[in-house]
């Protein structure tokens, strides 16, 4: 498996939240979370959630996301990514929500992607 974006490793030692999202083989998206036993962790954990939900954080790292593939001459697979965000979105809410979103773009705004 290719990383294509990842923190270095010394930024871990600091960490007062995280979460670990994955795909398994059945193809079902598992998830698991920690934090800090305390006020300071309990509300790092919560301001993850709240940059995913209402933050732009999925953007955010999608953006970064891009910018590593380009780096890497490997555009073709985040456009993929990009294109099966869209079908999901087309799955979960028909046609209707699909035209919401820039007919033709390939690109989907995260922001869309979770407010959908």
């Amino acid at each position: 498996m290719k990383n294509y974006f990842q923190e270095g490793l010394e930024d871990f030692e600091e960490c007062l939240a995280e979460i670990k999202i994955f795909v398994d083989e059945n193809g079902e998206i598992k998830f698991n979370c920690s934090w800090e036993p305390d006020d300071v962790g309990v509300y790092s954990i919560a301001s993850i959630f709240f940059g995913l939900a209402y933050n732009d954080l999925a953007e955010q790292i999608l953006n970064n996301l891009k910018s590593q593939c380009v780096l890497e001459d490997n555009e073709e697979d985040f456009f993929k990514m990009i294109e099966f965000i869209r079908e999901f979105i087309i799955e979960r809410e028909g046609e209707s929500a699909a035209n919401d979103i820039a007919d033709e773009s390939l690109v989907v705004s995260p922001r869309d992607v979770i407010r959908l």
